[in-house]
C-alpha cells in the first residue's frame, strides 16, 4: 500500500510539473482556434463586425479584423484589450503575419516573442501573449485577415503554489498509507504468526493444538484445515500406538509358544509328539501371515504394486473360494452360502481381487457370533458387478464404521487372542479396491451382523457413482 501511494504521488508530480504547461498551452491554442472559426463563420453576415467584436469581448481577447484587397489591409473591426498588442502592428508586421498564415493552412499560432522579432512595443509586453491569425474568404469573394492576441498566464507562481500543496498532501498521504499498511499488516500477519507458532509445536510432536482463529475468511479456512489435519494426525498416532500393542501381542505370543514348546521337546523325553509340533507349526504360520500382511500393504502403499488385468467371471471365482472355505471350516460350525445373478464378468487383477474376497471372508469368520452363517452374493447390474459378504456376528458401532478401513483398527477395544489377524486385512482390501477404481463400503447393525460390499465395472473404466 505504501509503495502504491508513492507511485501515485510520483504520477501526480509528473503530471503537474512536466505536463501541466504543455496541457495548458494546448488548451489555450485550442480555445483560440475555436474562437477564430466562430468569427470566420460569421464573415458572410452583414453584422460581421459587431459579431466579431462581441465574440472577442466574451473571450476576453484582443482582436483585429482586416479586409484584404491585393495585399492592402483595411481595418474592418477591432477589439482592444488592456495588455493586447494586435492593434499596434504596423503594415509591415501585418503583411509578414499574413504571409506566414497563408503559407500554412490559413491558420497561424505562435507565442508573440517567436512570431515577431521586433515591433512597436517593448519586449516585456511580448511575454505571456499568444498570437493567432486566420485567413477566410466569403462566398462573395471578400477576404478577411483575423488577428487574435490573448494572454497566456505565467505558470511559475502557480507551480510553486502547487508544489507546496503537493508536498503537504504527499506527506499526509504517505503517513496515512504507512499507518494503514502497518495496521493491515498486523491484522493479516498476527493470526498467521500465531498459526505458525502452533504449527511449530505440532512439528515437535504436540498434536493437542487448536488452530482456530477468528479473522478474515482465508485465515479461518486455513485454521479449519489445520485443525482437521491435527485430528487426522491424532487419529493416526492413536492407531500407530494400537499397532504397536497389537503387533507386540501377536508377535510375542506365538514366539513365546514356539520357544516354549521347542524347549519342552528338547528337554523332556517323550514330548516330541505330533500335537506339540503342530502347535509350533500353527504359531509359525500365524507369524508368517502377520509379516505377509505388513509386506503386502507396504508394497501397495509404496506404489510398487501394479494391476495385471484380465477378464474373468467374478461369480465363478467367488463360488470356488466359498467352496474352499466350506471344506476348511466344515468342522468349525460355519455355514457358507453363495448366490449369483447375471453375467458377472469383470476386468481386473484376479489375484488381488481373490485376496480381497479372502480377507472379507476371514473378517466375517473372525467376528461371527453364535450364528456362524456367512453369505456371499454376486450380482450384475447396469454394467457393474456388486459382491457382498454378509455375516451375522457382533456388528460394528455406527461411530466406528469409518474406522474399520484404517490400518491396525480392530472392531473390539480389547485385543483378543481368538481374533486372528493383524488389523491390516480391511486396509489391504481398501488399497486394492482403490487401485481398481472400485466403490466399496460396509453396512452394519450392532449385534446383528455386517455386510461388506464392493462394486467393480465390467469394463476397465472407473465406476461413476450412479452405477453403484
Amino acid at each position: 500500500m505504501t509503495a502504491m501511494t508513492v507511485i501515485i504521488m510520483i504520477l501526480l508530480w509528473v503530471l503537474y510539473f512536466l505536463l501541466l504547461g504543455t496541457v495548458y498551452g494546448w488548451t489555450v491554442k485550442s480555445r483560440m482556434q475555436s474562437l477564430i472559426y466562430e468569427i470566420a463563420y460569421e464573415a458572410p453576415n452583414e453584422n460581421f463586425a459587431d459579431t466579431a467584436v462581441s465574440l472577442a469581448e466574451n473571450a476576453d481577447t484582443a482582436m483585429v479584423v482586416y479586409r484584404v484587397e491585393e495585399k492592402t489591409f483595411t481595418l474592418y473591426a477591432e477589439r482592444q484589450e488592456k495588455n493586447g498588442v494586435a492593434h499596434l502592428f504596423d503594415s509591415a508586421d501585418v503583411l509578414a503575419l499574413y504571409e506566414k498564415t497563408t503559407a500554412g493552412d490559413s491558420l497561424f499560432q505562435e507565442h508573440l516573442a517567436d512570431a515577431l522579432s521586433d515591433g512597436p512595443f517593448s519586449p516585456s509586453q511580448w511575454k505571456g501573449r499568444l498570437l493567432s491569425s486566420f485567413v477566410t474568404q466569403t462566398p462573395a469573394g471578400d477576404v478577411y485577415f483575423i488577428l487574435l492576441d490573448t494572454a497566456v498566464l505565467p505558470l511559475h507562481a502557480f507551480l510553486v503554489l502547487m508544489q507546496n500543496q503537493l508536498s503537504l498532501v504527499s506527506v499526509i498521504l504517505l503517513a496515512v498509507a504507512a499507518g494503514m499498511a502497518f495496521l493491515l499488516a498486523r491484522h493479516i500477519a498476527s493470526p498467521i504468526e500465531r498459526i505458525s507458532q502452533k504449527a511449530r509445536k505440532m512439528a515437535k510432536g504436540e498434536l493437542a493444538v487448536d488452530f482456530t482463529e477468528k479473522s478474515y475468511r482465508e485465515i479461518e479456512e486455513l485454521s479449519e484445515v489445520l485443525n482437521q489435519t491435527t485430528d487426522e494426525l491424532s487419529k493416526l498416532d492413536r492407531l500407530q500406538k494400537e499397532l504397536i500393542a497389537n503387533i507386540s501381542h501377536d508377535l510375542r505370543t506365538p514366539l513365546t509358544m514356539i520357544v516354549g514348546y521347542a524347549e519342552v521337546i528338547r528337554d523332556i523325553e517323550g514330548e516330541n509328539t505330533p500335537e506339540n509340533i503342530q502347535v509350533i507349526i500353527d504359531e509359525a504360520t500365524r507369524l508368517s501371515s502377520l509379516v505377509n500382511d505388513l509386506l503386502e500393504i507396504s508394497r501397495i502403499q509404496g506404489g510398487r504394486e501394479e494391476r495385471k488385468d484380465e477378464r474373468f467371471d467374478l461369480a465363478l471365482l467367488a463360488e470356488e473360494t466359498v467352496e474352499r472355505y466350506r471344506r476348511l471350516k466344515e468342522n468349525s460350525g460355519f455355514t457358507f452360502t453363495f448366490e449369483a445373478q447375471g453375467d458377472c464378468t469383470v476386468v481386473g487383477d484376479k489375484t488381488k481381487l481373490l485376496q480381497v474376497l479372502c480377507n472379507l471372508l476371514n473378517n466375517a469368520i473372525n467376528y461371527s457370533d453364535r450364528n456362524r452363517t456367512v453369505r456371499v452374493c454376486v450380482a450384475a447390474r447396469e454394467g457393474a458387478v456388486r459382491l457382498e459378504v454378509i455375516d451375522h456376528g457382533i456388528g460394528i458401532a455406527p461411530e466406528n464404521l469409518d474406522n474399520v478401513w484404517q490400518r491396525y483398527y480392530r472392531g473390539e477395544r480389547n485385543h483378543r487372542r481368538s481374533v486372528m489377524g493383524s488389523g491390516l486385512g480391511l486396509s489391504i482390501v481398501r488399497e486394492i479396491l482403490e487401485l481398481h477404481g472400485a466403490r466399496y463400503g460396509v453396512n452394519s447393525v450392532q449385534g446383528e451382523g455386517s455386510t461388506f460390499w464392493f462394486v467393480l465395472s465390467q469394463e476397465s473404466a472407473v465406476l461413476s457413482p450412479e452405477r453403484i
